[in-house]
């Protein structure tokens, strides 16, 4: 009876027939679970795909910046991670870790607003991961050192510019000869503000910043007596 059926006219006319077109290639979109921080007004994890733009990621699921203030650069993998200046907020997540040199799983993006400067939080970064280190190589174990002590060179005004030079060498032989990942990356941080925010760095030299340090400490001397006039 089944044969029967199949052979019959009316029955092959029900039968979906093949149409010669060839289903739509579709690209597979893989959702990251990413934790946004900073200062952003909506703080948590979202699902975002690799498709998405960095603004609309800032904007659409961070709600922007809070108080009318403008972001700056976000940063990719936690106090560790790699920065990337608004600049290049068009770029899809994808070719942002790319350009940004960011590689494995991608789970956390801070968001930094303007205000920031960008030598102290890499001057806090790697103040932050030396601590962690295991110490058994040197470029991780002393390398690290020499380059927390430049950078508080620089904030502290008195940077020269072969200062600049050497931290960036100092930084290509810790990545390129540290033992561990974690050596490699720690100066992650360093290299990426360096490379996206470098006229911050040639700020602080101390032919440059000479009168901003000293409008510094006139602001804090006001702010001493008006406290002192207050009590």
């Amino acid at each position: 009876m089944i044969i029967e059926a199949l052979k019959s006219p009316e029955k092959i006319d029900t039968l979906q027939k093949p149409t010669g077109v060839k289903p739509a290639q579709l690209k597979p979109t893989l959702v990251r679970n990413i934790e946004l921080s900073g200062e952003i007004k909506n703080i948590g994890p979202f699902e975002i795909s690799p498709d998405t733009t960095i603004s609309r990621i800032v904007n659409h699921f961070g709600g922007g910046a809070p108080r009318s203030k403008k972001i700056k650069a976000v940063q990719f993998g936690g106090e560790t991670g790699l920065c990337l200046s608004s600049a290049d907020f068009g770029l899809t997540l994808e070719d942002a870790l790319r350009k940004a040199g960011f590689s494995g799983k991608l789970t956390q993006i801070a968001v930094i607003p303007e205000g920031v400067c960008m030598v102290e939080l890499a001057r806090d970064s790697i103040a932050s991961t030396i601590d962690g280190l295991c110490g058994k190589c040197i470029p991780c174990r002393e390398g690290t050192k020499r380059v927390q002590e430049l950078l508080d060179k620089l904030i502290d005004g008195a940077g020269e510019e072969e200062d600049i030079e050497l931290l960036d060498d100092l930084c290509d032989t810790i990545s390129y000869t540290s033992l561990c990942r974690l050596g490699k990356v720690s100066i992650s941080t360093v290299e990426s503000s360096m490379r996206f925010f470098k006229e911050e760095y040639l700020s602080l030299l101390k032919s440059k910043s000479k009168e901003i340090h000293t409008s510094h400490i006139k602001n804090a001397e006001n702010r001493i007596l008006k406290q002192a006039q207050i009590a």
